[in-house]
């Protein structure tokens, strides 16, 4: 078995804008710099011989290239139960079409449909008891801040092992963005993982 999901991946630049954020709020956990994505669907604990026919199905997902505004900050939870702070993501038609031609290719494979109603985001921070106030104040201040952009020309099949240090996440495969994709991309990523190989 291997846990994995399909996300987007973040530039350099506005992975380093997000990762100095890191302050101002005690006992957060923050997310590793590596490990700031855009999740577009969690599979979880998938077989290995599943694991390859979803790698094989997101190769058939055609979409162009989109551009996908970042923007402000937010806290799952509430105010009550704040659990976890991101930064925003907006849901473009872009995004909204990709996802839905991956959930297509997924729903082929028998992969039952996402349980969730889709609430893009980059996951930043663990929280746990933060001080109300404090965390009201920190993200105030921090809100206009966060804007940016981010140039989507690919999406990824990440593997997830979980650790006591937090997850350790693994880029298995990437499949780039065009109306039309010649066969040069490396069908055997997901195949030749060491991660897959030990199950």
């Amino acid at each position: 078995m291997v846990r994995l999901f399909i996300a987007l991946t973040l530039d350099d630049s506005l992975r380093a804008r997000l990762s100095g954020l890191e302050a101002g709020i005690p006992g957060a956990r923050w997310a590793p710099a590596q490990n700031l994505h855009v999740t577009l669907r969690f599979l979880g604990e998938t077989e290995e011989g599943l694991a390859r026919e979803i790698d094989a199905a997101l190769l058939s997902v055609r979409a162009e290239p989109f551009t996908l505004p970042i923007a402000g900050l937010g806290v799952f939870g509430g105010e009550r139960r704040p659990r976890l702070l991101w930064a925003g993501v907006e849901k473009t038609p872009a995004l909204t079409l990709l996802k839905g031609r991956i959930d297509a290719a997924l729903r082929g494979l028998g992969v039952g449909p996402d349980e969730h109603v889709y609430s893009p985001h980059i996951s930043l921070a663990r929280l746990k008891t933060p001080d109300p106030e404090r965390l009201r104040r920190f993200v105030e201040a921090n809100n206009l801040s966060v804007r940016g952009s981010l140039t989507v020309t690919s999406f990824s099949l990440f593997s997830s092992l979980l650790t006591g240090e937090g997850p350790l996440y693994r880029e298995e495969a990437v499949y780039p963005l065009a109306a039309y994709r010649p066969e040069a991309l490396d069908q055997t990523a997901l195949k030749e993982s060491p991660l897959t190989q030990k199950l």
